[in-house]
């Protein structure tokens, strides 16, 4: 109470600095705060894997299909990927390929390499069937063999322009290679809706998600 009377004795000058100092100190703890629960914000996505080799997609703990949710820890390289559409689908190839290699970049390395050869393939690319997976226009979904070989299947559902092609499945591959988590902040190509502005402004990996996939791959 004496401190308030002290504060109150104060010229107005001073009182009114005193509070925009407190307010000013208040804004950067809670900007603080913000950064750090940013930066804990889970990169990978957590899987399940059933006993038929099938996976669950873990976005938070009341999703979990197992006891102990693992990464997808399938950081090897390269990743062989192979293109599984027919002729009909041939505008989309140079857009696919622009995807691998804006990948590449992103990486510093060939991280992702096209093969002809569909068995060998880490990662296939198809078409989707729009009844099973409604509701978006690509789909990412890995499987693992009983000699735990595992395989990632990107299926287009709907067909737009070569440009959407591109930053689509720049986006899947993220999810696809590394289980990349959505970026909550929205402002990379695993943010959660890829939608392009008129200015059509391209998109990056955050900071974050490249240093977590060049440390794994660096651990492996």
């Amino acid at each position: 109470m004496d401190l308030f009377r002290k504060f109150l004795d104060l010229p107005q000058k001073a009182r009114i600095g005193i509070a925009l100092t407190v307010a000013l100190v208040m804004f950067v703890l809670v900007w603080n705060l913000s950064r750090q629960a940013e930066e804990i914000e889970p990169t990978f996505m957590l899987v399940c894997w059933s006993e038929s080799g099938l996976i669950r997609y873990v976005t938070s703990p009341d999703e979990a299909t197992c006891e102990n949710p693992q990464p997808l820890q399938w950081y090897d390289e390269p990743k062989l990927v192979y293109w599984g559409l027919d002729h009909d689908f041939d505008s989309f190839l140079t857009s696919h390929r622009m995807a691998l290699e804006w990948w590449n970049d992103q990486l510093g390395r060939k991280h992702f390499i096209e093969t002809s050869i569909r068995s060998q393939a880490d990662i296939i690319i198809e078409q989707g069937d729009a009844i099973l997976h409604a509701g978006g226009v690509m789909h990412t979904t890995h499987r693992r063999d009983i000699d735990g070989w595992i395989k990632a299947t990107i299926r287009a559902v709907e067909f737009m322009d070569t440009r959407q092609w591109m930053l689509f499945e720049q986006h899947e591959l993220g999810h696809a290679a590394f289980a990349l988590a959505h970026d909550p902040s929205g402002k990379s190509i695993m943010r959660e809706f890829i939608k392009e502005p008129d200015g059509q402004e391209r998109w990056y990996l955050t900071d974050k998600d490249r240093k977590a996939i060049l440390d794994s791959l660096e651990g492996k």
